[in-house]
């Protein structure tokens, strides 16, 4: 690889990691305060209509953050070519995301069983519309890391700001998901104006054909973005009809100290998505190969170290949440091979077997795995709880580990017998 492309890669790896530091940093600055103002009820509430919106977030995506990425990395100086495609993927969203919302708000009787979790995801509106015209796809396919991260560091900055602005007592957590529409809202304007004034790009209606031939080619990676969700969010919606408002509060504030240190290690990954993509098509799949195994030591490395962070702090981190918070340390415990797997799994998975246009396999896998873990916790949350929801994301990581990493093998072993 020639220095000048380490020196990108490494950027865009800073870049990253700043912004995932603030996805660690500012959480453990605003729960805690959350948690101890609004108390675990009114969490739990909140926790149950925000993962109802970062889930149509993730049908919203569609694959694009992927296939886009791709095609992107791969056409970064056709202007015309990154004009089309940026168009098409932002009114796809756009309606995507409205059907979401219809259907939601169809089923709103069941879904959003008081006035209360009406009115919050009404005023969450704002982070689905902002979430649709942030296209980090477009500044990752460019390798423009930085601007991810100062878009998404001004979103989330202004939500914490906010939080402690607004929210004094248990009745303001109707206002919190409003307050996170702001941070979107604003995201996306500063996104926009990037998009025209860093990259020169006018965007433009695009035809009806171009957005279905968008669709289509994405679908398969939809799916298993469908299915990583099922498995990674579903489990609070689950859980809302088996345990209390507070049981959800508390599983949700232990699967966030797992995930926001997932975070902090993913942009190794997400560094690698586009320049993997340039690589494979300019030198095949053997050096791609090799580069993932590299970066897979590396996770492993890093997780394992984040992993015996988080046990040494677990007595720390509970005490900023709050007396009624107690029970979070076993169930982080429960969940480590989702820190250890899940970061292994994107590497695999999506900077991989996608780029090696296995999106098929990917899916059955996630798909597979993914219904496992649903089916088990629909059997046995009535009994367990939230520790059978703690086990069963940790046991999805760990089967969607196994399928991708024997795939890969496959793929290296059929490609070095092809050379002899």
């Amino acid at each position: 690889m020639p220095l000048d492309k380490y020196i990108i890669v490494a950027k865009n790896f800073g870049y990253l990691s700043v912004l995932n530091a603030l996805n660690m940093v500012l959480p453990l600055i605003s729960i805690p305060y959350l948690t101890n103002t609004i108390g675990t009820s009114y969490y739990g509430v909140y926790i149950y209509v925000l993962v109802l919106v970062q889930s149509i977030n993730v049908i919203t995506q569609y694959g694009f953050q992927f296939s886009a990425t791709k095609k992107i990395s791969q056409n970064r100086n056709d202007k015309a070519f990154v004009e089309r495609i940026s168009s098409t993927v932002l009114v796809a969203r756009f309606f995507i995301a409205t059907i979401c919302i219809a259907l939601i708000l169809g089923m709103s009787r069941w879904l959003l069983d008081t006035d209360d979790r009406l009115l919050m995801f009404i005023t969450a509106l704002g982070m689905v519309y902002g979430d649709v015209f942030i296209p980090t796809w477009l500044f990752q396919g460019m390798e423009r890391m930085k601007f991810v991260t100062i878009v998404n560091a001004v979103s989330k900055i202004l939500f914490t700001l906010l939080i402690f602005i607004v929210i004094s007592s248990p009745n303001d957590y109707r206002y919190i998901l409003l307050l996170n529409s702001v941070g979107f809202i604003v995201a996306a304007v500063l996104s926009m104006t990037l998009v025209k004034v860093q990259f020169g790009l006018s965007l433009r209606m695009p035809r009806l054909n171009d957005v279905w031939h968008e669709l289509r080619e994405s679908f398969t990676l939809f799916l298993s973005m469908i299915g990583i969700d099922l498995y990674r969010n579903v489990n609070v919606i689950v859980l809302k009809f088996f345990v209390s408002d507070a049981a959800v509060g508390i599983y949700a504030i232990a699967e966030k100290v797992i995930k926001a240190t997932q975070s902090f290690i993913t942009p190794i990954s997400q560094a690698l998505f586009p320049h993997v993509s340039l690589k494979i098509k300019s030198e095949g799949i053997g050096s791609s190969m090799h580069l993932l195994y590299r970066a897979s030591f590396l996770l492993v490395c890093f997780t394992i170290a984040a992993s015996v962070g988080i046990y040494l702090c677990g007595d720390f981190l509970v005490s900023l949440t709050g007396k009624d918070f107690g029970e979070i340390k076993p169930l982080m415990s429960m969940m480590y091979p989702v820190l250890v797997f899940g970061c292994l799994n994107y590497l695999l998975g999506i900077v991989g077997l996608v780029n090696l246009g296995q999106q098929k396999f990917f899916f059955y896998a996630v798909f597979l795995s993914g219904t496992v873990s649903l089916l088990l916790l629909l059997l046995f949350a009535r009994y367990w709880g939230v520790q059978i929801a703690a086990i069963t994301i940790s046991m999805s990581e760990i089967l969607l580990f196994i399928a991708c990493a024997c795939r890969l093998g496959y793929l290296h072993k059929k490609e070095s017998q092809s050379k002899k």
